[in-house]
This record gives structure tokens, sequence and C-alpha cells, in this order.
């Protein structure tokens, strides 16, 4: 795979015989999905979906911020093991609601 850049560059370089080997799912992406992906869809695919599952990320972490904000606002208490939230707070959005869960 990086073979070419690696001898172009007199670096040495070891070969693991896992990265050919597709019972693995990193190998069955990097050998047949990402091919099937940019063939069908054009070089530049492959870097818009890195750049969406950046995006993914931090919205995953906003998202992760506002719910333990969220959480925190809306906890009345724990009590033997039981959490007890404000109703008033967990109604206002049951979508944040569930997602705190």
């Amino acid at each position: 795979m990086h073979g070419g850049f690696l001898m172009q560059n007199k670096i040495p370089w070891r070969e693991d015989t896992s990265n050919r080997d597709l019972r693995f799912s990193r190998n069955k992406i990097r050998h047949r999905i990402i091919p099937d992906i940019v063939a069908n869809f054009g070089p530049k695919s492959v870097e818009h979906i890195r750049d969406a599952a950046a995006m993914l990320r931090m919205t995953r972490r906003t998202l992760e911020r506002f719910l333990r904000q969220h959480f925190e606002e809306s906890l009345a208490g724990r009590f033997d093991g039981i959490v007890v939230f404000y109703a008033d707070k967990v109604l206002e959005d049951p979508f944040t609601f569930g997602e705190m869960l």
C-alpha cells in the first residue's frame, strides 16, 4: 500500500500479512469498500466521507456536553439508588431526556 512512497524515499518497512486478510473489517473497508466508493462516486468521495465523520465527531462531543449540563439542571436528586428528575425539565424535550438516560 505505502510501498511506493517508502521505496521512493528508501525507507525500510515490513508488510504484515494480516493487512491483506479480508476476514478483518478494516481490510474489507480498505481493499473492497473504499475502492468501490471511489470507482462509483469519484476520488473526492472518500475525503468527503472523512470530513463528514469529523463533523459527526464534533457534533457528538457538543451534544454530550449539552446533555451533561441538561442532566445536572434536570436532576432533583438521588435517593437510595433512584435518580429523580424535575418533571418540567425533562418534559421540555423528550428526545433530550431519552438521550440523557
